[in-house]
Order: structure tokens, then sequence, then C-alpha cells
């Protein structure tokens, strides 16, 4: 028992217990490269404006994938419990969703385009349907 904590107190070296127990989740998931898609310097950075593809399994019962795509309009980054909002479009309706970015469900999350906007939230994409419509339609070719 004495061992297990000592090899603990080693590898946090100065990182605070919560971190280290979530980078230790992160690790046992085999998630490390959904963790560098928050990392600023990679060219697929998960960040407000992007235009993102998600696949993920639709229930644990069934394997059927279902994919979305829309516009990144939120990134909430609090380590394990990271979360993003992406809105999209459909048949006239503006239709949000929030999705973990280290959940089982996920399988892939690609970035097929990153917009260069000025504010880390875009809410204001929810009263005003035409500005949501130029970003996304953008992705498509450049219509």
């Amino acid at each position: 028992m004495t061992s297990t904590l000592e090899r603990i107190q080693n590898d946090m070296k100065g990182k605070s217990l919560m971190r280290y127990l979530g980078q230790e989740i992160i690790n046992k998931m085999g998630l490390r490269s959904r963790q560098a898609l928050l990392d600023w310097r990679n060219p697929d950075y998960l960040s407000a404006g992007a235009v993102v593809q998600v696949q993920m399994i639709s229930s644990k019962t069934s394997k059927k994938r279902t994919t979305l795509t829309g516009v990144v309009i939120a990134v909430r980054r609090h380590g394990v419990a990271t979360n993003f909002t992406i809105r999209n479009r459909i048949l006239d309706e503006g239709v949000e969703i929030t999705l973990p970015l280290f959940s089982p469900m996920i399988t892939s999350i690609r970035v097929l385009r990153r917009e260069r906007v000025r504010r880390a939230k875009l809410y204001y994409l929810q009263r005003s349907p035409d500005k949501d419509m130029v970003i996304a339609d953008t992705s498509s070719g450049g219509r």
C-alpha cells in the first residue's frame, strides 16, 4: 500500500491531485488524441467558430453511428469534464447539442474548417440565423 502511495506521489511531480487523476483517466481510456484537440499548437485545435464533424454511437446496445456536423459555439474546458457545444440548422430550425469531449460514445471528431472569430463564445448565433449559415457554408466549398 505504501509503495502505491509513493508511486503516485512521484508521478504527480507538483501537479494537483485532481489534475493528476484526470490525466490518469484519459490515459486509461486511450483518449490522448482528443486531448490534442485542446492544444492551441495543434492545427486541428477545437475552438469557437470551427466547423466540426462528430461521429458517435447512437446507443450502448446498438452500434449505429450518427454523424453530426456543425459550428462550435462554445468550449468549456474543465479537465476530464470538458465539453463543447455545436450548432447546426436542420429544416430551418436551429439545433444545438452539448457533447462531452472525452465521452466513450464519441468515436471521432474531425475539424473540417477553422473560422477566425473574435469571441470565445458565439451565443449571438442563436439570435441571428443568417450568420451561422455563412460560417457553415464556407466549409462546403465557399458558396
